[in-house]
């Protein structure tokens, strides 16, 4: 026959050992819980500390995605102005100086060209090609 001690704490819950009870819990004599309720009283304890957790939790959880969501509505809103005042004052240097818009984009298509046929180039290094 066992004992709780030859057990140890993992081995099988209190209420499976023999003399279940005769040791003082926390909460006073018995099996860790409140005089006169026993394992049912401190299963409840347990059972309604660990909802009161996950209601915290859940309603934590649920600020941070309405926080989060919030917080990306404004910023992707913020981006859409910037990039429409982007396009206008493009829109209006390109009419005002046509010809020095068309001399920026050929020139940054060149140097497009020139980034992409020096990266696409094989090189020698090191006793073997590199890509």
């Amino acid at each position: 026959m066992s004992t709780f001690g030859s057990r140890g704490p993992l081995g099988a819950s209190p209420a499976t050992q023999p003399g279940a009870g005769a040791y003082p819990g926390p909460y006073g004599t018995g099996v860790g819980g409140r005089e006169g309720h026993g394992q049912e009283g401190t299963l409840g304890a347990i059972k309604e500390k660990a909802q009161d957790w996950m209601s915290a939790a859940t309603s934590g959880a649920e600020g941070a995605w309405e926080s989060t969501k919030h917080e990306a509505g404004e910023l992707a809103s913020s981006a859409r102005e910037r990039a429409e005042d982007f396009a206008d004052s493009a829109s209006r240097f390109m009419r005002r100086y046509p010809i020095a818009s068309m001399a920026g984009i050929f020139a940054a298509g060149i140097l497009l060209g020139a980034a992409l046929r020096f990266a696409m180039e094989p090189r020698y290094g090191g006793g073997r090609w590199q890509i």
